[in-house]
């Protein structure tokens, strides 16, 4: 319930009349920033979610059946950033974080795996988790604008997802990497230009997946390809 209220409050900020639309503080903002970072960690997964909601639709807006809107229309009529678009924070913070995660947990999952060890559920697998919700959510509501604002931190993005691909064997993980490639396929960036040869190779050994879902979303991959 607190993360829909923050959601709210972050989305549709009041306007006061002396000193119009609501801003934060630096200090503030920079607070909130990593305090939604942290949810993603989080082991109970409608925090992750709520959080993923709340970093998406402040990144780079709210999809609707008309497209992706910028919040509030705020860079539509030309209105003063609203509280976490100020700067790119993706660039700063938010992206090299999903990155870490992504690392992580394919360091933890190649170093289970070298020791024949089960994976164990920890904090690694839930910021595994909701790293990878968040960049669905991301790149699905504006894939193009996310990688504009995440500066270099975007081109380890593909390389991880691949990566992940090839040693996890966890099919919510693989459907999501997959659904992140798919909405990266609309905008191919040249990350993915760069990786299409492991792309390829990735799907063709996913295409007898004993999962339907992962199936689904390779051939998703390949008609959208």
């Amino acid at each position: 319930m607190a993360g829909l209220l923050l959601k709210n409050a972050l989305t549709n900020p009041p306007v006061f009349e002396s000193s119009g639309r609501m801003r934060l503080l630096p200090h503030a903002s920079e607070e909130i920033k990593k305090i939604l970072c942290g949810t993603l960690k989080d082991s109970n997964a409608g925090v992750r979610r709520v959080g993923s909601s709340i970093i998406s639709s402040c990144c780079v807006g709210i999809s609707s059946r008309h497209g992706t809107m910028p919040i509030a229309g705020a860079v539509a009529d030309g209105m003063e950033a609203l509280p976490l678009q100020e700067n790119k924070w993706g660039e700063g913070i938010l992206t090299p974080f999903l990155v870490s995660c992504l690392e992580a947990a394919i360091g933890m999952i190649q170093q289970a795996q070298a020791q024949s060890q089960a994976i164990p559920p920890d904090v690694f697998q839930f910021a595994l988790l909701g790293s990878l919700q968040t960049l669905v959510k991301l790149l699905e509501d504006d894939a193009e604008k996310f990688e504009r604002g995440s500066g270099a931190a975007f081109n380890k993005i593909v390389p991880s997802l691949l990566r992940l691909l090839q040693i996890c064997g966890e099919t919510r993980v693989k459907v999501d990497c997959l659904k992140c490639c798919v909405n990266m396929i609309r905008v191919m960036p040249g990350s993915l230009v760069a990786q299409m040869n492991d792309f390829l190779g990735v799907l063709s050994s996913l295409a007898g997946d004993e999962s339907v879902e992962v199936r689904k979303y390779v051939c998703r991959s390949i008609v959208t390809l």
